[in-house]
């Protein structure tokens, strides 16, 4: 389940956030809690906060991207942003950076594992289209 959380923002950088946002077509409370995000989960993966239980030791292991979003559905779908992107990734769309962090903290996967299975993902669909 996600938690909401209020924050004030110094008036430059809310207006800089605003702008980042509008630029990626997005909203400027999405892109401040990807950002949290991804702060919160490399401090997490450089050892500063050992919060081993939210990381994965035995990572299952997938064949495929589309065969890991398709087994963790319901729980991608949860978070509002995946659940807009879900359909569009299925059509074997290479995910942005903010796809991968945001499955990787619904799955608890690591990001390194993502990338790996990405690329062979990827890499088999591009020979397949030659």
């Amino acid at each position: 389940m996600s938690k909401r959380y209020y924050f004030t923002l110094p008036d430059k950088i809310a207006e800089a956030l605003e702008l980042w946002a509008n630029l990626e077509g997005n909203k400027a409370a999405s892109l401040a809690g990807f950002i949290v995000e991804q702060a919160v989960r490399q401090t997490i993966e450089s050892g500063r906060l050992p919060m081993k239980s939210s990381i994965s030791d035995a990572e299952p292991i997938y064949e495929k991207f589309k065969q890991l979003l398709l087994d963790n559905y319901d729980r991608l779908s949860k978070n509002p942003y995946l659940k807009k992107r879900l359909s569009w990734l299925l059509e074997d769309n290479l995910p942005t950076m903010e796809d991968k962090l945001r499955i990787a903290i619904a799955t608890g996967l690591t990001e390194e594992y993502l990338d790996s299975l990405i690329e062979v993902s990827f890499n088999e669909i591009n020979q397949d289209n030659k």
